[in-house]
């Protein structure tokens, strides 16, 4: 199985592996892109739990619920159904079906231009398996130091689905390809890695703490956070940040506006 990665050619995310504000829907992208698999696009984890529960396995029956109707089932926040939008759009333009309508208002004015890939800069982690801080400690850091306690199935997907390697943020297809499982499995082993994260109240309650105050404005430019030592080198993985605001803390998303990276609530 060819290994799917999260990169600009499929109008998702741009080298960065973040996401450009812009793109496009229309009725018909249901009919172009229904036949391709869930767990071959960029699904938010809402809307992929969303699916399971209702033996969805492709784009086609989600695409026919509106905006309203995704909302009303409960559990699925609006920037997650917006995503869900773009990544239908996305697949019908792949698929050669021209998109029509504007996609939801961006935040920001819509960036110009092919963006450029700016390789992500990392420090080399050193994984402690004791998690006890006994300093001051950045976001990546914990996190790492967290995953490093992880069997080692849930941590490979989280590493995977994250980009903490260095590289692109993978689909849940992708990360399973590289693990020899099924994209399914992948999300399975993902949801074990978040649910073991999320028991250690203490630090995430902190980490909650750190991006409202963060997020006191609706968006923040990573430039910015970067002179604080809790966020200096999780802004170098900003896939990373996306992947962690989005699927553990499920608050944020890293978004790209005139070449500049934020980080930017969903109820912005």
């Amino acid at each position: 199985m060819q290994m799917q990665r999260r990169s600009g050619v499929r109008g998702q995310r741009n080298g960065r592996g973040v996401r450009n504000r812009g793109g496009a829907q229309k009725a018909g992208d249901a009919t172009a892109a229904g036949g391709v698999r869930l767990d071959h696009i960029d699904v938010p984890t809402r809307v992929w739990t969303f699916a399971e529960r209702q033996g969805f396995k492709t784009l086609g029956p989600l695409a026919q619920f509106s905006e309203a109707r995704l909302l009303e089932a409960g559990g699925i926040g609006r920037m997650a159904v917006r995503q869900l939008f773009r990544s239908i759009s996305s697949e019908a333009t792949r698929l050669g079906y021209p998109p029509a309508l504007p996609a939801p208002a961006a935040v920001g004015p819509v960036p110009t231009g092919r963006p450029r890939h700016v390789p992500a800069r990392r420090p080399t982690p050193v994984l402690v398996p004791n998690v006890t801080r006994t300093r001051s400690e950045g976001l990546l850091e914990g996190w790492q130091r967290r995953l490093a306690v992880l069997p080692p199935e849930p941590r490979r997907s989280m590493e995977l689905l994250a980009g903490l390697d260095g590289s692109h943020r993978l689909t849940f297809a992708g990360a399973g390809a590289e693990m020899g499982v099924t994209g399914a499995r992948a999300h399975q082993l993902d949801e074990r890695a978040r649910a073991r994260l999320s028991r250690d109240t203490a630090w995430m309650e902190e980490v909650r703490g750190r991006f409202a105050a963060a997020l006191a404005q609706p968006r923040v430019r990573l430039a910015r956070l970067a002179g604080d030592g809790f966020w200096a080198e999780i802004v170098l993985l900003p896939p990373s940040l996306d992947y962690f605001a989005e699927s553990v803390l499920e608050v944020a998303s890293v978004i790209e506006v005139d070449r500049k990276l934020y980080l930017a609530r969903w109820d912005a």
